[in-house]
């Protein structure tokens, strides 16, 4: 909805997704709204920037992101990169093992944050792995990895330190990015209670005492309508 979207930011209109029967919805529509990530490039404005930045909306900043950008991209520039990555299931900053299922590869890097630039190598990175929408899988990950693995996207490491994942056993330590994952964390896997969240709150997002203890319940006043 464009009107969540706050002055400061510049909003872009996407298709609404395909209508699907009731129960499947929520499912189907986070599905395709995960498809935009490999079509950043196309979909943004500011077509003169020479790279793009990417992160997922359930992830809460730490500290100042400038020095991460400005190491990130020189060693994207160092690597002649395609992506720069996370790695995934490190254990570092409660960052847990991830993997779909028995039957799809391990997925060895982390989507939810990634650096591309506005060359063809970025691009050709980015289409092989969209190909995750139509396949029988429907699993993003697993596909990032195969698109590596199979050369399309040639890897520079973002700095793993600054990427933490909350835990019961991290409350309270936080990285430069910081994932709650609303489909995991938010909803009081991996040991999150109400208290880690109040904490976050208040540490993260610099809310008041009253609103830091309900902010994961609450929609955006710009979106109250």
């Amino acid at each position: 909805r464009v009107e969540c979207v706050p002055p400061s930011a510049t909003p872009v209109v996407v298709p609404p997704a395909p209508a699907s029967s009731k129960r499947r919805a929520e499912k189907n529509e986070r599905k395709y709204g995960k498809q935009f990530k490999q079509r950043l490039l196309q979909i943004l404005p500011l077509s003169h920037q020479r790279y793009v930045f990417y992160m997922d909306m359930d992830i809460l900043i730490g500290s100042a992101v400038g020095p991460f950008l400005l190491k990130a991209v020189d060693d994207f520039e160092a690597n002649k990169a395609a992506i720069a990555l996370f790695r995934e299931g490190t254990g570092i900053n409660g960052q847990n093992d991830f993997e779909i299922s028995s039957t799809e590869p391990k997925a060895l890097y982390h989507g939810g944050v990634f650096l591309v630039s506005r060359e063809a190598t970025s691009s050709a990175c980015l289409q092989h792995w969209s190909v995750w929408y139509t396949s029988s899988s429907g699993a993003d990950q697993p596909q990032l990895t195969r698109s590596v693995n199979a050369g399309v996207c040639n890897v520079s490491f973002l700095h793993q330190e600054s990427y933490a994942q909350p835990t019961n056993d991290t409350a309270g330590t936080y990285g430069t990015f910081n994932h709650f994952t609303r489909t995991g964390r938010m909803i009081g896997k991996h040991g999150m209670l109400n208290e880690h969240f109040t904490l976050a709150g208040e540490v993260l997002l610099g809310l008041d005492r009253e609103l830091a203890r309900c902010w994961w319940n609450v929609s955006s006043p710009l979106c109250e309508s």
